[in-house]
């Protein structure tokens, strides 16, 4: 791979990483202003057609991921082969989450954020501000699940066997992190998905005929990041030890070699874990109470804390 090659590909890293950006940022702003219509996040008839409204928009984002990674992946590969760009299209996508999760129950949990944030405590608009937060970690998710489903089709439909992840440290707030600096370092099949991490900002180049571009833009940005970190060795960046775990709405995600296992949901049927939470809600439940008999409106939430309280009750007794 010579120069031209190389300066032509990095060109397309940073339109594809600057659209991606653009698409999942007003992904995410369009499906938080699902959740702040809201005036009532008690009830269901609201909180259940947010919750619908925040899925088919990040449903229909996908059609232009799709779309994204196509133009992306073609034009390198175009550029890497010397052959014109052989126009491929991907499949309509399927919504990227594993073990056929419902988009609508994926889309529900800012509502319970929000809920769960008020009946340990918190004040409303800090329950606001944690439920927006989730609303748009789940929409970035989602468009990061969906460019890894979109990359592997449109490499496989181009007969690419091998790729590497390259580095976007332009891309991250706080630089990339020790995982993705860990794992640009390996070469994956294509047969593989491409481990991710929450808020991942890799790419991904395909390697033909021996032409690894990503192991060269790698390099040079590794060489940066030491200089920025004040002066480390490429070796002592690559250094973390990571290991790949499966999880089972993410498919692998890349986690610290000594982490807890990752799993889809937390273990709410552990008793310790209800009992420290029955011991939070309780004193929040009796203000709540003493508010109610002063005449304040606070049905919604002492309702939920009352339900969520017999639950964990019961729980707690089985």
């Amino acid at each position: 791979m010579d120069a031209q090659q190389l300066s032509e590909v990095e060109s397309w890293v940073d339109a594809y990483g600057s659209a991606a950006r653009d698409l999942e940022a007003g992904s995410a702003a369009a499906v938080w202003a699902a959740y702040a219509a809201i005036r009532d996040w008690y009830d269901p008839r609201q909180t259940v057609a947010a919750a619908a409204e925040a899925a088919g928009l990040a449903t229909r984002m996908l059609a232009a991921i799709d779309g994204l990674v196509a133009a992306y992946q073609g034009n390198v590969v175009g550029i890497l082969t010397g052959r014109p760009l052989s126009r491929v299209r991907t499949p309509e996508l399927e919504y990227p989450r594993r073990g056929h999760v419902d988009p609508r129950v994926v889309y529900d949990r800012p509502v319970w954020t929000y809920r769960d944030t008020v009946a340990r405590g918190g004040a409303e608009s800090e329950a606001f501000i944690a439920a927006r937060v989730h609303a748009e970690l789940l929409a970035g998710t989602d468009a990061m699940l969906a460019e890894r489903d979109a990359t592997v089709i449109t490499l496989k439909r181009h007969e690419i066997k091998k790729y590497r992840r390259v580095v976007r440290p332009e891309l991250s707030q706080t630089g990339t992190c020790g995982l993705c600096i860990a794992a640009s370092q390996q070469v994956y099949s294509i047969k593989d998905l491409l481990p991710l991490h929450e808020r991942c900002k890799c790419a991904v180049l395909p390697i033909v005929k021996g032409n690894d571009p990503a192991d060269a833009m790698n390099t040079i940005d590794i060489a940066q990041l030491g200089a920025d970190a004040g002066g480390k060795s490429r070796n002592e960046l690559t250094r973390t030890r990571y290991r790949v775990d499966e999880h089972g709405e993410l498919g692998p995600v890349l986690v610290p070699r000594k982490a807890k296992p990752v799993t889809a949901t937390a273990a709410w049927d552990d008793p310790a874990r209800a009992q420290k939470e029955l011991d939070a809600l309780l004193p929040v439940l009796a203000s709540l109470e003493a508010r109610s008999a002063a005449g304040e409106d606070v049905t919604g939430p002492l309702e939920y804390q009352r339900t969520r309280i017999a639950k964990l009750r019961g729980l707690l007794a089985a």
